[in-house]
C-alpha cells in the first residue's frame, strides 16, 4: 500500500452493516475518513436470508458516507 491509497471495508453482521473508508497517511498508517452503520437483519445463524435487505443496507451506508462530503 502506498501513501494516499484509499481502503474501503464493509462488515455484514447479523444485526447491522458497517462501512468504513480510510486512507494511508504519511506515516503509513490508516486514517479513518468516514464510517456508517445501518440496521439489517438479512443474515440468520451465518446464513443469508434476505439478499435484497443486505444490498439495500450496503447501499444506504455508502450513500450516507457520500452525503457527508
Amino acid at each position: 500500500m502506498a501513501i494516499g491509497d484509499i481502503i474501503v471495508g464493509i462488515d455484514i453482521g447479523t444485526s447491522k452493516v458497517s462501512s468504513v473508508i480510510a486512507e494511508i497517511n504519511n506515516f503509513n498508517q490508516l486514517e479513518i475518513l468516514a464510517t456508517a452503520e445501518q440496521k439489517c437483519f438479512g443474515i440468520k445463524k451465518s446464513q443469508i436470508t434476505d439478499e435484497d435487505e443486505i444490498a439495500s443496507a450496503i447501499g444506504k451506508t455508502i450513500s450516507e458516507i457520500e452525503a457527508r462530503k
